[in-house]
């Protein structure tokens, strides 16, 4: 029995220390681990601006010469003389085309002659009429005298009817016969082509010695004092656009040259296919600068606001449909997030309705790396300016040069940390 006692002592101190070791677990305090504190991050700051806003919708389309006309001749021929060719300015009524003319010259003649025969023969039945007229009369005043007979009377007015009816006869030739010498003096103008219109030739297709029909086109002519273009506006703008706004029309064979035009016409239906309507705008062009097919980049101002609050639009923020802006609060600087109201907008600055006032500092550059409450380092825009223009290459477009500007911050925020 008494080698019992040294395990049980053993095991009891044991079992005492666990005790003892889990009670002081329980009730020391566990020590809060300290948050690391969070880096401030650069931010640019601006306020907000009154500027004159105008709101557009942004098109492509074509130019198209303001007449275009396919020149046709109306008669048959072989083509003798073409006097214009390609880029040739042509004057309304000048000739543009003369077709061989011998076979009408041949026709206007004898239609002529048959006219003037015609006429002659009208001449001599008049004259037979009027002899007619005279004895039918003379048999009247002998009838009154008792002289005449009854039968003579008769055979004059039959003579006399029958020459009235012989002169109307003779007078439908000559009018036939005027109708088919006008006829054949159409025939030979026809073998010239004039021009319609003042213009241009933008296309020649056939060459003398050539056979000419109705259904050949010879050449055609643009006027270009005037372009148009035809645009597709989507269903969600069409409502936008009205008669006689204003439209920016750029070109690429003039960069950085903004020629102006008017909306002349709105089509009053939507295509059911392509829910898009077609939109005609007219384009001056005293000088002949702009060429019909060039491709042409379109904006129609569709609301102009005067001395509107705006914000640059690359600080605004969609969240769940709603508009935000950061601003910057405090002293530290820290963020904190508006929801805000906005208005028009030119696809640069965009219309602050209500959210801001104009003595907030609102977060212009560094907005979509920032959270609200962040710690921020409050740069003003001219210092930006100064390293953007340092760092980034001339060639990056205004995309580029934002994501420069960001991992630029990335890169100062990083370092501030270490």
């Amino acid at each position: 029995m008494k080698f019992l006692w040294p395990p049980l002592a053993i095991l009891t101190c044991i079992s005492a220390g666990w005790m003892m070791y889990r009670d002081s677990m329980q009730t020391e305090p566990v020590k809060e681990e300290k948050s690391r504190p969070k880096t401030a991050i650069a931010v640019e700051v601006t306020h907000l601006t009154k500027r004159d806003l105008v709101e557009s919708v942004d098109l492509v389309g074509s130019l198209e010469a303001h007449v275009d006309i396919q020149i046709h001749a109306r008669g048959e021929g072989y083509l003798v003389q073409l006097p214009f060719d390609v880029q040739d300015e042509v004057k309304e009524g000048a000739v543009i085309a003369l077709l061989d003319d011998s076979e009408q010259q041949e026709m206007v003649a004898s239609t002529a002659a048959a006219l003037k025969v015609t006429q002659a023969r009208l001449k001599a039945q008049q004259t037979k009429l009027d002899q007619a007229l005279s004895n039918y009369r003379r048999q009247q005043e002998l009838d009154k005298s008792g002289v005449a007979t009854l039968q003579q009377l008769e055979e004059s007015r039959a003579e006399f009817e029958i020459a009235q009816a012989e002169l109307e006869l003779q007078q439908a030739e000559v009018d036939e016969a005027i109708a088919n010498h006008h006829s054949s003096e159409m025939n030979l103008k026809q073998m010239q082509v004039l021009s319609p219109l003042s213009g241009y030739v933008a296309e020649r297709f056939m060459h003398p010695g050539d056979l000419v029909s109705p259904d050949k086109e010879i050449m055609r002519i643009v006027s270009i004092d005037e372009v148009k273009t035809v645009v597709n506006i989507v269903e969600k703008d069409y409502g936008k656009v009205r008669i006689g706004q204003v439209a920016d029309i750029r070109t690429e064979m003039f960069p950085g040259k903004v020629f102006q035009g008017t909306v002349v016409r709105k089509a009053p239906v939507v295509d059911p296919n392509t829910r898009m309507a077609e939109i005609h705008i007219q384009i001056p062009n005293e000088d002949h600068a702009l060429k019909p097919g060039m491709h042409a980049r379109v904006r129609i101002r569709t609301n102009e606001i005067s001395g509107a609050n705006v914000v640059p639009i690359a600080s605004l923020l969609q969240q769940h449909d709603q508009s935000r802006l950061y601003i910057v609060e405090g002293e530290p600087a820290t963020t904190k997030l508006k929801d805000v109201k906005t208005g028009a907008t030119d696809g640069e600055f965009v219309e602050i309705v209500s959210g801001v006032q104009p003595e907030d500092r609102i977060v212009a550059l560094g907005s979509q790396i920032v959270e609200d409450g962040d710690n921020v380092l409050v740069r003003s825009a001219e210092e930006r300016a100064a390293e953007v223009a340092e760092t980034a290459p001339v060639s990056e477009t205004p995309q580029e040069q934002v994501r420069t500007e960001l991992e630029r911050q990335k890169k100062v925020t990083a370092s501030a940390a270490e």
